[in-house]
């Protein structure tokens, strides 16, 4: 079992590298600089005997992924201090793909300000995602995201979500649930035997020391867009292909042509791009436009697959 921040970052790292002109990577963190990441990423890069026996000590003894992974990087001569913290981890994941691939990307670590990871309470600017979710009703958090962002939040249909999570759960086999990630060892058992309950029950029943309620919703969100472990490996190894979300208009003249000297193909709006797809990248693109369905099925709107202009 591996870090889901791993995953991400090893397909995000994947695809900016395959663009010339990208040189740095800045994300945010809680502390540290470039030197920090650099040095802490290098011991874990190939983890030794010692790194893993410890990992494997905590894991067996109840605790999280995070904290056993924190001490088994100590117990390697590492900072575990630089692991303590989630966007932290992050970070750290972005510098160890980096490296994995030879890549020339340099990193840029900005530190965070407002509030943290899991503060729960609005700030004036640069509130927190879990303060903005707990507070939806809050008219403050208009000052706190785009307005196109809050008009998003606005009409989130929440009960909807829980609804499908909740079908989707109760119509998987214990044998779908284990080919998601971080859902094995009994937890996929544990879960099935929840599924009559409400999702925040299901939640708070499966959260312990060792699995995090984050980690349960992650799983209840991948079982219901079908996302799975094996096919997750296979779309990571595989040639994908750059989509752009949205970007300024100001800028599409600079990074479009830029974004199209990937070796990956560019998909834009009427895009030739789509022929020149491998069939890993064609299945890959395929369950990006399903998770767009269910987020059209559940909020009950109709937002179209294309690049959007801001």
């Amino acid at each position: 079992m591996r870090l889901r921040a791993e995953i991400f970052a090893k397909g995000a790292i994947k695809i900016l590298s395959s663009v010339p002109e990208i040189s740095t990577l800045a994300f945010g963190c809680e502390s540290g600089k470039e030197t920090d990441f650099l040095n802490a990423a290098k011991p874990l890069i190939n983890e030794s005997d010692k790194f893993k026996q410890v990992l494997a000590d905590g894991l067996d003894s109840g605790d999280s992924y995070i904290k056993s992974y924190a001490a088994a990087f100590k117990a390697c001569g590492g900072d575990s201090g630089l692991l303590e913290k989630p966007n932290n981890v992050l970070g750290l994941e972005y510098t160890k793909a980096i490296m994995r691939l030879n890549s020339a990307i340099r990193i840029l670590p900005i530190k965070r300000v407002g509030g943290g990871y899991k503060d729960g309470e609005l700030k004036e600017d640069f509130s927190s995602a879990a303060a903005i979710r707990k507070n939806i009703d809050n008219p403050v958090i208009a000052e706190n995201v785009p307005d196109f962002v809050y008009a998003d939040l606005k009409n989130a249909a929440a009960g909807n979500q829980d609804s499908m999570l909740r079908h989707c759960l109760f119509k998987s086999s214990t044998e779908k649930l284990k080919r998601i990630y971080g859902c094995g060892e009994g937890l996929e058992n544990r879960l099935k035997s929840l599924a009559e309950k409400p999702v925040k029950e299901i939640i708070e029943c499966a959260t312990s020391k060792r699995y995090s309620s984050s980690r349960i919703r992650r799983i209840l969100c991948a079982n219901s867009l079908e996302l799975f472990k094996d096919e997750c490996e296979k779309f990571l190894s595989g040639e994908l292909y750059i989509k752009v979300l949205a970007l300024k208009k100001e800028r599409a003249d600079i990074i479009l042509p830029a974004l199209a000297k990937s070796d990956y193909p560019l998909i834009t709006d009427g895009s030739s791009a789509l022929s020149k797809l491998s069939e890993i990248a064609k299945a890959c693109l395929e369950k990006d436009k399903n998770e767009l369905n269910v987020w059209n099925f559940i909020n009950m709107t109709k937002v179209a697959d294309r690049l959007t202009i801001i």
